[in-house]
């Protein structure tokens, strides 16, 4: 089978900070164990946070800088020529 997924993440107060689409392919597997097996592991399980790691990683996303937005100005001499 061969499924696809889109996702956008918010923040609490509604900022849209980050996003994602892939693409799966799934086969059967006869030795694989059950949903139900599989479900069960930590693998699965949702991260929980304290406030005090919220707010660590929003002030770490707040300082991350946009990938392009600071191009390098190659081929340019010192001077603007």
């Amino acid at each position: 089978m061969l499924s696809y997924e889109k996702a956008d993440y918010y923040r609490q107060g509604g900022e849209l900070v980050a996003g994602y689409s892939s693409y799966e392919q799934w086969f059967r597997c006869e030795n694989c164990g059950t949903v139900e097996h599989i479900g069960k592991t930590d693998l699965v399980k949702m991260p929980e946070y304290t406030e005090k790691e919220l707010k660590e990683i929003y002030a770490a996303q707040d300082r991350e800088e946009i990938r392009g937005a600071n191009p390098p100005l190659l081929g340019r001499r010192e001077g603007g020529r």
